[in-house]
């Protein structure tokens, strides 16, 4: 299964799904400058834009991955998403679980949105919920009060002013109680939050050209405490200028540059022992995207895109001593829209499927998409 991971770069803990991931990845990765559905993951308040459809994800491994559904109620529109991502985090307890095994992650329990324009613009949330728990109330000898639980929790809020400028303000921690047989704490967190805001601003240059300028700052930390204590702090930041040119009717190509700063700092303390603390930079100076999306019938699109980052990373020890290195990463993706009717499927494509062709021709197998995104729209 598929994890939502702590990282470094853009935020430490992601409580995300996807709806259509598959159309702004096989773009290049342009879910900040292109208006789709997954918007809603970074900007809950553009589910107003989306009622009255269900969405079905289908992973590279041909697994089912995720099923979102909104719903106009009165004046707004409800979201709900059920995924197989797990939260995991570097510090929390392992979880028995009910078949004699361990979790390392932890279950997601329900994702839920709700957007409107009560307000006289559009305001959105997003709450995310994840956990497992395990506890023993054993009375005779040897007596076992042990408890591990943990459980992680996100709230997503965003508004969208003007009509072209969209904000969001987002708040996730995880957090969770170990305890021994004896009832004693055996480990807790050490500021295990995330607290980032952002926005982006569509700059309408020409009936065929729009500018779309991004900033997002994220504080985050990560630690725990029991013998010791170590806690890692990293602020990311992340500003660019995306954007959409319509080439022609049912033409639009995109493009984005970019930069994104993230340093962070790891501090330990040990008992006897002297406090350490290592840095960490990672960079991406610049990042560049560009895709295109065309419309080859009246039922399908074609999609290209590509992701260059000039990426960049230094670790400092606790002498001050560094190492630095430097490297470019480079992705490309080949993707279609299928519409019949009420149902759109997106795809990203294997490219190994262009030269090999379907398994009655070559002999060869191997799947055709590499992931996929299906929907069904009843509000249009």
């Amino acid at each position: 299964m598929k994890r939502v991971v702590w990282g470094t770069l853009i935020v430490l803990l992601a409580f995300t799904t996807m709806a259509s991931a598959t159309r702004v990845t096989t773009m290049g990765g342009v879910n900040n400058i292109v208006k789709d559905v997954q918007n809603i993951f970074i900007y809950p308040q553009s589910l107003t834009d989306y009622p009255d459809q269900m969405w079905l994800q289908v992973n590279g491994a041909g697994n089912l991955h995720s099923l979102g559904a909104h719903y106009a109620i009165g004046g707004g529109t409800l979201g709900m998403y059920f995924t197989t991502d797990n939260l995991a985090s570097t510090y929390a307890p392992g979880v028995p679980n009910n078949l004699g095994g361990t979790n390392f992650t932890y279950d997601q329990k329900i994702n839920l949105f709700y957007a409107c324009d009560g307000f006289g613009f559009p305001v959105g949330a997003q709450l995310s919920l994840y956990g497992d728990s395990h506890s023993v109330d054993k009375t005779t000898a040897p007596e076992d009060k042990s408890v591990e639980s943990v459980m992680g929790l996100g709230i997503d809020l965003g508004a969208t002013f003007i009509d072209v400028l969209d904000a969001y303000f987002t708040f996730h921690t995880v957090t969770w109680k170990h305890e021994d047989a004896d009832g004693k704490t055996i480990s807790e967190p050490n500021g295990n939050t995330i607290i980032g805001f952002g926005g982006r601003f569509w700059m309408e240059m020409s009936d065929t050209y729009t500018l779309i300028p991004y900033a997002s700052l994220t504080l985050s930390g990560e630690g725990k405490k029991d013998s010791s204590k170590v806690k890692t702090s990293t602020t990311a930041i992340n500003i660019g200028v995306g954007d959409n040119i319509n080439i022609a009717d049912n033409i639009m190509a995109v493009s984005d540059l970019g930069i994104s700063f993230a340093p962070s700092k790891t501090e330990t303390e040990r008992p006897n022992q002297p406090n350490s603390e290592t840095k960490q930079s990672n960079n991406a100076l610049p990042y560049f995207r560009v895709g295109l999306e065309a419309e080859v019938t009246s039922w399908m699109d074609v999609r290209f895109g590509a992701f260059k980052g000039w990426q960049g990373r230094t670790n400092e020890d606790n002498n001050g001593d560094k190492e630095s290195w430097g490297w470019a990463d480079t992705d490309l993706y080949l993707g279609a829209g299928f519409h019949f009717n009420n149902l759109v499927i997106d795809a990203q494509i294997n490219p190994g499927f262009i030269t090999r062709g379907p398994y009655i021709i070559s002999g060869a197998g191997g799947n055709m998409f590499a992931r996929a995104s299906i929907a069904y729209i009843w509000g249009e």
